[in-house]
């Protein structure tokens, strides 16, 4: 998304002022992958899934107008949880501007703890009633959003942080990814 070039470049500048190499700046930035559930990616039964962590309103705003971008992802499952590293109050959703992409999806389930405030949040977004499923449970709900999604195509995954964690430790264990705590394999010399 454009929030994370203008993270690119704010760090090419402070490297840049520094007076670091242009080849050390060139190799750290195109040497850096997604943080866990931050556009982190899955291959899971021939779809593509994409994580987009929607932890607050600006955060989330940022996340819609990246994918409005793609007018080619059609499915989306929103989950949004009240945990304690959460935040026990959900009316931030109603500063997220999800009027922007109402009728952008053809097919969406909504899951987590407040699932049912998330669909009421998108009906007066006045996102149509028709391709919402209501499912809390994130597993189920992860199953429903695959099964929607046609073969090749990505399934856009929009979880508050609780439920980023759940949903990225099922998307790993399918995918067959290391969970997110797990160091990956360091080469020896």
């Amino acid at each position: 998304g454009l929030y994370n070039v203008y993270n690119a470049l704010a760090t090419a500048a402070a490297a840049v002022a520094l007076g670091l190499p242009d080849a050390a700046i060139e190799a750290a930035l195109t040497g850096t992958d997604a943080a866990f559930g931050r556009q982190e990616a899955f291959a899971i039964d021939d779809r593509r899934v994409e994580l987009f962590l929607g932890k607050n309103p600006a955060g989330l705003n940022q996340v819609l107008s990246t994918l409005l971008l793609d007018p080619a992802r059609r499915v989306a499952l929103i989950a949004l949880n009240d945990g304690i590293a959460d935040g026990r109050d959900i009316s931030w959703v109603w500063d997220a501007d999800f009027e922007v992409a109402a009728g952008r999806f053809e097919h969406v389930v909504v899951s987590g703890t407040r699932a049912e405030e998330m669909a009421l949040r998108l009906k007066y977004a006045e996102w149509d009633e028709s391709p919402l499923a209501v499912e809390p449970d994130l597993p189920r709900a992860l199953d429903q959003a695959i099964a929607a999604t046609p073969a090749g195509e990505t399934l856009t995954v929009i979880p508050t942080y609780t439920a980023m964690l759940t949903l990225r430790d099922l998307l790993a264990r399918r995918a067959g990814k290391a969970p997110f705590w797990q160091e990956p394999a360091r080469a020896t010399a």
